[in-house]
């Protein structure tokens, strides 16, 4: 299998570039390393939309001192 994740000038060198595709292709490969990186990536976004929720309710709340 081929990866193409991110093009290689949006990366410092082609060492980082390499190292990415490796690391990409391990979790790829490796079923419950791809698990434990999608539930983190859901923790993160739960935490995020959380803000986001905290942010939206407190909008306009004590900006007039």
């Amino acid at each position: 299998m081929q990866l193409s994740l991110t093009p290689m000038s949006a990366l410092a060198n082609e060492a980082e570039y390499t190292a990415m595709l490796a690391l990409a292709k391990k979790y790829l490969d490796d079923p419950l390393l791809l698990n434990q990186l999608a539930d983190r990536v859901y923790e993160i976004f739960l935490e995020d939309m959380r803000c986001q929720q905290e942010r939206v309710r407190n909008y306009g709340k004590e900006r007039w001192l």
